[in-house]
């Protein structure tokens, strides 16, 4: 992974965790912003709650707390909307802003699809939806 002409770069706790090697730093100017539930991160994870069809979540961040409710409920979708979460955060977006637009993500296919086939068969779909050649 590389950072160059970043002047932040946000992840979960655990994605910088012994990265150094494959990382580039470009240099000290570099701010790393860190999510997690543990009290070291720049944005903390108080709560996570998976209901039927929503996530309800609270991250604090220096002295905001926002409550979001994701409609989404599998975990890559809720980590991707956490940090999508810290990253309107740290810049300073109003909170209402951000939890009013969090509600509308929508979930995106992803590999092994389940699909209903014809004669009570199943199809999996397993191309990625983020390249041109799937």
């Amino acid at each position: 992974m590389f950072f160059r002409n970043c002047e932040t770069v946000i992840g979960r706790e655990t994605d910088f965790a012994g990265q150094d090697e494959i990382i580039e730093w470009p240099g000290e100017d570099l701010q790393v912003r860190t999510w997690g539930i543990s009290g070291e991160n720049d944005f903390i994870l108080r709560h996570v709650e998976k209901q039927r069809d929503i996530t309800k979540t609270t991250l604090k961040y220096n002295t905001t707390e926002v409550a979001i409710t994701i409609s989404l409920t599998d975990d890559a979708s809720i980590e991707n909307a956490i940090t999508c979460c810290c990253l309107l955060l740290h810049p300073g977006i109003d909170k209402d802003v951000i939890c009013k637009r969090m509600k509308t993500l929508q979930p995106v296919n992803m590999r092994l699809e389940r699909k209903k086939g014809i004669n009570h068969c199943s199809v999996i779909n397993d191309s990625y939806s983020a390249g041109l050649s799937s």
